[in-house]
């Protein structure tokens, strides 16, 4: 169908060209941003802010984006979308030369509860929680901020705040880009995934049977969930008299008591909802739509139906 084929059709057009993502990697490795030389790189790590990338050379959003994912699944390179970074700070100058620094009363509580709390700070990068030291020091936010830059002026730290950031890491050496290899199956992979999305959010989007908040939770791979009775997918009345969310989860419980095989009494089921009528609403739907059979006054799961699931 027309439907269908918009996904494919929306990755052909801003799915970047073999040519054009050979382009783009020399961009981000030769251009003013990395200076990285042909035979170096190998596994150097580098902000990436990829709008001013797509500013400074012209390229379309989707296209960079889409050309770095395939560059990824080739190895060249390993690309990590924007994301919370905590802030993180080392020390740069000697122990001993600590007894012999004059900084404010705000950041000397702040050095001495980093030395308190932390390891490793004289060896590497440690990663730390301003809220941890304002509740540890009694300072405020701003005065734990402003006493890290203090320090970071004296040349005590080097302090990296937190900050939303993208980052590219080089897992190869540079090669001359002649010789970038871009596989069909690297891009056919993109591809599928891409279409995969679209889907995904076209039925999310469109759908009128399926609990919108459930199907979130699924895409994102929690399966045990119920319907949220709160969309309005869910608020919408069913056939059976029911809100739908409401409807699907008491029939879904009812469907899976009875899959075990045994006849079951109608009683058995009440429970299954805080008002016995709703429970008795589903189970009318229920039996008649023939997904649930009466014998000798109990309900058992038609055949049919078992075999469906």
């Amino acid at each position: 169908s027309g439907q269908a084929q918009m996904p494919v059709r929306s990755f052909i057009d801003a799915g970047p060209s073999a040519r054009r993502q050979r382009s783009l990697l020399h961009q981000i490795r030769q251009g003013d941003r990395f200076q990285i030389a042909v035979g170096d790189g190998f596994g150097c790590t580098y902000e990436f802010d990829l709008s001013k990338f797509c500013h400074d050379f012209k390229h379309r959003h989707a296209h960079a984006y889409n050309a770095l994912k395939i560059l990824t699944r080739c190895g060249y390179i390993n690309y990590e979308d924007e994301e919370e970074h905590k802030s993180r700070l080392i020390f740069i100058c000697k122990k001993e030369e600590l007894y012999h620094l004059h900084e404010t009363p705000e950041a000397e509580k702040v050095m001495l509860a980093l030395l308190r709390c932390y390891t490793g700070l004289f060896t590497d990068y440690t990663y730390i929680d301003e809220t941890f030291l304002g509740h540890l020091t009694g300072l405020t936010p701003q005065q734990i901020y402003e006493g890290l830059l203090q320090l970071n002026r004296l040349r005590i730290i080097k302090y990296i705040p937190r900050k939303k950031a993208a980052y590219i890491t080089f897992t190869q050496k540079r090669v001359d880009t002649d010789r970038l290899v871009i596989s069909k199956e690297a891009y056919e992979q993109r591809k599928d995934c891409y279409i995969e999305h679209m889907q995904a959010m076209t039925e999310y989007a469109t759908s009128e049977t399926r609990c919108r908040s459930r199907m979130l939770l699924n895409y994102f791979g929690e399966s045990n969930t119920r319907n949220c009775q709160q969309c309005d997918v869910c608020l919408h009345r069913h056939t059976s008299g029911l809100p739908t969310g409401e409807f699907k989860n008491i029939s879904e419980a009812i469907l899976r008591s009875l899959s075990d095989g045994r006849p079951h009494s109608a009683g058995e089921f009440a429970l299954l909802s805080e008002e016995s009528e709703k429970c008795r609403k589903a189970l009318s739907f229920l039996v008649s739509e023939e997904k649930i059979l009466i014998q000798d006054g109990k309900l058992i799961l038609a055949e049919k139906f078992t075999q469906d699931k």
